[in-house]
């Protein structure tokens, strides 16, 4: 019996000395892992009347009324993104001509706390074993302008041929850059093709995006009646500097390579190369046969990824690409901030999540009641 109590020590001992060790190895790690949008809570949205609505009016870019199938549509559309943003406490209605998005400032003061809390976090500096082993946490929160933004999103994909090479579009774009308005900056810039001579890339810039979108769309109104060209123009972003944001144009084909929305589903992927997060996606099968048919007849022609008419990116194509999966990464955003892009993306491109819209929503007027009336489920 006696031998026995130097073992019941020893093994008291190690578990307890096991323990310690398993709780600070947890707290190096960071035991949550990399933040993203929260679960959604098990009980259903609160009814009651303490709620306080704030009402987001977000009138329809197009003027036809929608029918009751696509309005029925729309809205499960809508409400699946408030879920996936976070808004588990607000709903969404889609009338004729305009949509009506409520937002709970049960879901705003949650969302605020949220970000809170881990900015405080993000101040701590990080301990040796999370600089060792590069275990802390990139990611945090989207913030309430990011969700309203990927709310708001139409969700539109598709991809351009990007005319560089075309002699037409040479001596088009030689003259545009000639005759440009003074407010806007002409640039010539080379780019490396693999196996093949340097691109030349012809484009006008400008820190100010409504400038810019105003000379595009005045410019693509004057190449509608002119059918010797048949191109479009397109803006994008791009940086100088980690908080400097400016505004490119690219001349891109007037068809796009798809009809119809060519995605099958959407997923965020870290490059381990670049160390950059990025979006996957993979194209339906129609779209990928056309896709690979393409890239295999304009190897060293750039084709441009283009959302809700933005272009995001415009890679090289060096060879023919088969399979129907490529990857859409932000040329010139921050690390945090890049994710934040990709997760809206996410939501509103991949048709198994939420899904895109038929039409885009700019924010209206904004009203604040302080309970749930008949009144305030009214949609125009």
């Amino acid at each position: 019996m006696l031998a026995s109590v130097p073992r019941l020590y020893w093994l008291c001992r190690s578990s307890i000395l096991f323990l310690v060790l398993a709780s600070f190895v947890c707290i190096s790690l960071g035991c949550r892992g990399r933040t993203s949008i929260p679960a959604p809570p098990k009980q259903p949205p609160s009814q009651g009347k303490k709620l306080v609505y704030s009402l987001s009016l977000l009138p329809l870019s197009k003027a036809k009324s929608l029918s009751k199938a696509d309005r029925k549509a729309q809205k499960e559309i809508l409400q699946k993104r408030l879920g996936l943003l976070g808004f588990y406490d607000s709903f969404a209605k889609v009338g004729a001509k305009s949509a009506c998005v409520f937002l709970s400032t049960t879901d705003l003061g949650r969302i605020d706390k949220e970000i809170d809390e881990h900015m405080k976090q993000k101040k701590v500096p990080p301990s040796w074993f999370q600089k060792i082993f590069k275990t802390r946490r990139r990611f945090y929160p989207l913030s309430i302008q990011s969700r309203l933004k990927a709310l708001q999103a139409a969700g539109y994909f598709t991809m351009y041929a990007v005319e560089d090479d075309d002699p037409t579009a040479v001596k088009y774009t030689e003259n545009v850059l000639k005759t440009r308005p003074r407010t806007l900056k002409a640039v010539r810039a080379e780019y490396y093709r693999i196996g093949g001579p340097k691109g030349l890339d012809r484009y006008l810039w400008s820190a100010s995006k409504a400038s810019l979108k105003k000379w595009v769309d005045a410019e693509n109104q004057r190449l509608k009646k002119d059918p010797k060209i048949a191109y479009i123009w397109l803006i994008g972003e791009f940086r100088q500097g980690p908080h400097k944001v400016n505004w490119r144009t690219y001349l891109l084909e007037n068809k796009p390579l798809f009809a119809g929305n060519p995605i099958k589903s959407t997923t965020i992927k870290t490059d381990p190369n670049i160390n950059r997060t990025i979006l996957g996606i993979d194209l339906t099968k129609r779209a990928s046969s056309v896709f690979a048919t393409w890239t295999g007849s304009h190897a060293g022609q750039r084709v441009a990824l283009v959302v809700d008419n933005i272009v995001q990116s415009a890679p090289v194509v060096q060879t023919r690409i088969d399979g129907g999966k490529i990857q859409m990464t932000p040329g010139s955003l921050e690390h945090d901030e890049a994710y934040h892009h990709i997760q809206g993306l996410d939501l509103t491109l991949d048709p198994t999540k939420a899904g895109s819209l038929p039409f885009s929503m700019t924010l209206g007027t904004t009203s604040v009641y302080k309970k749930r009336t008949p009144a305030v489920d009214a949609c125009p």
